[in-house]
């Protein structure tokens, strides 16, 4: 027998997606997308139990896999319109940043949890950490090649300052 539990919401590229957690006859939990909810399969033998981390688990997991295909896209997309791109880049949910540079090898390490944000968002914080290639500091040098890129950064400075994860 399934028992439906409602839990928060979360987003995904901007947009809510209320989570439903089913507690169901299975081994192992599983996650399906739906077009307006997220829908968890937890084992019954979880039901009453504080499943909160679990299902945080859960869903960095998906973070990880929406990121590892979104990203790709707009890095290639970035460098084709820039000529910038590191040497490589890495999916992490553990770091504290949305996203940071290591100068020394050229490498971007980006959170998950970014794929909470709309795009512009996103390609924005992407061509933020791209700039600190030229740039290691946030120097007017700096900002005016992000606002070469990115217009309209400031608004975007505006709405992620103080976004944490």
């Amino acid at each position: 027998m399934e028992e439906v539990t409602l839990y928060n919401t979360t987003k995904i590229l901007g947009v809510n997606y209320a989570i439903k957690v089913i507690y169901t006859n299975v081994k192992t939990p599983g996650l399906n997308l739906n077009n307006n909810y997220i829908e968890i399969k937890l084992p019954i033998k979880l039901k009453g139990k504080n499943n909160n981390k679990i299902i945080e688990i859960i869903l960095n997991k998906m973070y990880i896999k929406l990121a590892e295909k979104h990203l790709e896209n707009i890095f290639e997309e970035i460098r084709i319109e820039t000529g910038l791109a590191p040497e490589d880049y890495s999916i992490d949910y553990n770091i504290k940043e949305m996203a940071k540079l290591d100068f020394e090898k050229k490498e971007i390490y980006i959170n998950s949890k970014i794929m909470e944000l709309e795009e512009s968002c996103i390609k924005y914080i992407v061509i933020h950490e791209l700039c600190h290639l030229k740039y290691k500091t946030h120097a007017k040098s700096f900002y005016n090649l992000v606002k070469k890129y990115f217009p309209k950064y400031e608004k975007y400075d505006e709405i992620l300052n103080g976004y944490k994860f």
